[in-house]
């Protein structure tokens, strides 16, 4: 009997283990441009669960005319890509907004432009700078302002390039949310053997015990 308890204690945890925190990924991967324009990306999360922690990894590029389009990578132009134009936000399904970055926040930027990069906004990233460069990055104002709430609902994301010429190219963005409270991802494969292994185990020892007795 003490072993059958451990074989299920094991078990038990293993699953718990599985349904501990959840990362839920929403992306949209539609290319957009921006010149003196504007434009939101909505999100429309049907996932339930409140919010621990959340992410943004945006993909875009901020160079000199002309475009390097959905298929580029390095930018083309030789001239100054005026970072400074950028501003992205946050809008959570409350109304809330949140900057991620505003007008200002980078400098102008040396030529021709870092071209085609993934930043991520994350308030365990470092410190953001006043250069566009790929990696993970606190954003203006604290992404903590979305912990608690429910995810569930339409959240925005607002692009802008504030001014004419040196376009911001957007590729793909992706809201990465993680959550407790979120539906347990399936186990693994690792998982489920462990799993089967465990419960042939129990077979044959309930059959060992019957012929004991």
């Amino acid at each position: 009997m003490k072993a059958i308890t451990s074989l299920f204690s094991g078990i038990a945890m293993l699953f718990a283990a599985g349904a501990a925190h959840a990362d839920v990924i929403y992306t949209d991967k539609t290319y957009r441009d921006f010149d003196a324009s504007s434009a939101y990306v909505t999100f429309n999360v049907a996932t339930h669960g409140l919010v621990d922690d959340l992410n943004i990894a945006v993909e875009f590029s901020k160079c000199d005319n002309p475009y390097i389009d959905p298929a580029g990578s390095a930018c083309v132009g030789r001239d100054t890509p005026f970072e400074n134009e950028i501003v992205m936000r946050l809008v959570g399904p409350d109304g809330r907004v949140l900057s991620l970055v505003e007008y200002g926040t980078f400098d102008q930027g040396d030529t021709p432009g870092i071209g085609r990069i993934t930043m991520t906004f994350d308030d365990e990233g470092a410190k953001l700078g006043k250069r566009v460069q790929a990696g993970a990055f606190r954003p203006v104002q604290s992404l903590s302002l979305f912990d608690g709430m429910d995810m569930f609902g339409e959240w925005k994301l607002y692009f802008e390039d504030t001014t004419r010429s040196d376009p911001l190219e957007v590729f793909s963005s992706s809201l990465i949310f993680n959550s407790a409270d979120a539906p347990a991802d399936v186990p693994e494969p690792t998982g489920l053997a462990v799993f089967g292994a465990g419960l042939f185990a129990l077979g044959a020892l309930r059959r060992r015990q019957r012929r004991q007795a």
